[in-house]
C-alpha cells in the first residue's frame, strides 16, 4: 500500500458545520448567502462591450508564438507596472516583477526559494487559512503569530518577534488582512522590516485587497503598498482575481524589492524557480493591459457597494443597542467581522442564522481566539445583504430577550 504524504491532512472528514451548510444548500434553504466572494456572481461580470474587448485581447496573435520568459512576458509586466502607477502613483520597475498563475502559486514558489524542509513561515491569526496549507505542501512549517485586538485588529510586532526562531525564514503579512481588514501602518512596517533585516527573514506582503480601502482612506499612516520597500528583502503579491475582479483569469504577480545586493542575489536564484514552472498562460499575459483597465473602471462600483453594505451593517447593528452586536473596524477588503453577544459561540450563532436562511462564516474558520465572531461578505448584492443583516439583527434581539 502506498504510504500517504504527511504534507496532506490524514483525514478530510467534513465538519458538522460543513454538513449543515451542504444540507441547507441542497434543500434550497439559503436565500441570503453572505459568504459570496465571486464578483462575477454578484453583478460584476463584464458587460457585453467589455467582454468583447477582453475576448479580443485574449485572441492576440502573440499568444501563438512560444517565447517563454521566467519573469513573464515583458508586455504583461509593463501592464502591471502601469497598474501600480495608476492605482498607487508608484514607478515600479517591470524588471522587478514576476508573473505566475496565482498568488497561491507564488506563495509556494517563494517558500521553496527561501525554506528548507522544516523551516518556518510566520502567518497571522486570525486569518485566511490557505497559507498554512501551501506551507505544508512545500515542506515548510507554518507558525502562527496573533494579531493584536483593542477594539480593532493590528499587527502585534512584539508577538511577531517572540515567534521568530533560528528556523524562521519567511514572515507573511496580509494587508489588508482577510477577514479582519487591518492594513499595515508605517510604524508597524518599520518595526517589521527591522526584525526581518536583523534575522535575515524574507517579508512577503499579500496585497490582493490593497485597492479596496473601505474605512480610513485618508489615514496618512496607512501603507498603500510595499512594492518599493527597501529596508529588507520584500515580496509584494497581488493579482487579477481582485485587481481586475476576474478570478477565472489566472494571473498574479510578485514585486521584488529591498537592499540592492540582496535583491540581485535573490533574483538570480528565483529565476531558476520561476523558469521551472512557467505557469502564466500567454493569452492572459497578452490581455493583461485590457484586463487591468477593465478592473480599474469596475473597482469604482465595487468600492461603492462595499461601503454601502458596511454602512448598512453599522446602522442595523451598531445603531441598535438591542441587538448587542457591532461591526468591527474594517479598513479594507471584502469582508466585515461581526461581534455578537457572547451568549452563544460563533458556530452556534452561525447555525442560528442558517436556520433563518442566512449563511455567514463562523469565526473558527479563521482561527479567531474569541467567541461570537462571524464574518460576512461586503460584496453581496445590496438587497440580499440588507435582508440578511435584518434577519441577523432580529435573531440577536430575540436571543437577548430570552
Amino acid at each position: 500500500m502506498n504510504r500517504p504524504s504527511n504534507r496532506i491532512a490524514a483525514s478530510f472528514a467534513p465538519t458538522p458545520w460543513s454538513l449543515a451548510v451542504e444540507a441547507a444548500r441542497e434543500a434550497g434553504e439559503v436565500p441570503f448567502d453572505l459568504t459570496v466572494t465571486n464578483p462575477t456572481r454578484v453583478g460584476f461580470a463584464p458587460s457585453h462591450d467589455d467582454a468583447a474587448v477582453i475576448a479580443g485581447a485574449l485572441g492576440d496573435p502573440r499568444s501563438f508564438a512560444y517565447e517563454p520568459h521566467p519573469k513573464g512576458m515583458p508586455s504583461a509586466r509593463a501592464a502591471v507596472a502601469a497598474h501600480y502607477a495608476r492605482a498607487h502613483g508608484l514607478d515600479v520597475d517591470p524588471e522587478r516583477l514576476w508573473l505566475a498563475s496565482s498568488t497561491s502559486e507564488l506563495y509556494a514558489q517563494l517558500f521553496m526559494l527561501h525554506c528548507l524542509p522544516g523551516d518556518e513561515v510566520l502567518v497571522a491569526t486570525p486569518g485566511y487559512p490557505l497559507v498554512e496549507s501551501i506551507a505544508a505542501l512545500t515542506g515548510a512549517r507554518a507558525v502562527r503569530y496573533p494579531l493584536c485586538f483593542d477594539g480593532a485588529y493590528s499587527h502585534d510586532v512584539t508577538a511577531i518577534e517572540e515567534a521568530i526562531t533560528e528556523r524562521t525564514r519567511v514572515l507573511v503579512c496580509v494587508s489588508p488582512n482577510n477577514p479582519t481588514g487591518n492594513a499595515l501602518s508605517e510604524g508597524e512596517l518599520e518595526a517589521i522590516t527591522s526584525l526581518c533585516d536583523a534575522h535575515a527573514i524574507a517579508l512577503v506582503v499579500d496585497e490582493v485587497f490593497a485597492e479596496y480601502v473601505v474605512e480610513g482612506a485618508l489615514d496618512p499612516e496607512r501603507i498603500r503598498t510595499t512594492a518599493l520597500e527597501s529596508r529588507c528583502l520584500c515580496w509584494t503579491l497581488a493579482g487579477l482575481s481582485k485587481s481586475a475582479l476576474l478570478p477565472q483569469m489566472k494571473l498574479a504577480w510578485a514585486a521584488l524589492s529591498g537592499p540592492e545586493m540582496l535583491v540581485a542575489s535573490t533574483e538570480a536564484r528565483f529565476e531558476h524557480v520561476a523558469d521551472t514552472f512557467l505557469s502564466a498562460s500567454a493569452p492572459v499575459q497578452c490581455a493583461a493591459d485590457a484586463l487591468l483597465d477593465y478592473g480599474a473602471r469596475t473597482r469604482v462600483g465595487v468600492l461603492a457597494r462595499l461601503r454601502e453594505n458596511l454602512t448598512r451593517a453599522r446602522s442595523m447593528l451598531d445603531g441598535d443597542p438591542e441587538t448587542g452586536a457591532s461591526v468591527l473596524f474594517c479598513e479594507g477588503g471584502w469582508s466585515a467581522v461581526l461581534r455578537l453577544p457572547a451568549v452563544l459561540s460563533d458556530e452556534a450563532w452561525a447555525e442560528r442564522f442558517l436556520g433563518e436562511g442566512v449563511l455567514v462564516q463562523p469565526g473558527f474558520l479563521f482561527d479567531f481566539d474569541r467567541d461570537a465572531r462571524v464574518v460576512v461578505s461586503l460584496l453581496a448584492e445590496p438587497e440580499t445583504f440588507a435582508e440578511g443583516l435584518s434577519r441577523i439583527a432580529a435573531a440577536c434581539r430575540r436571543e437577548l430577550q430570552r
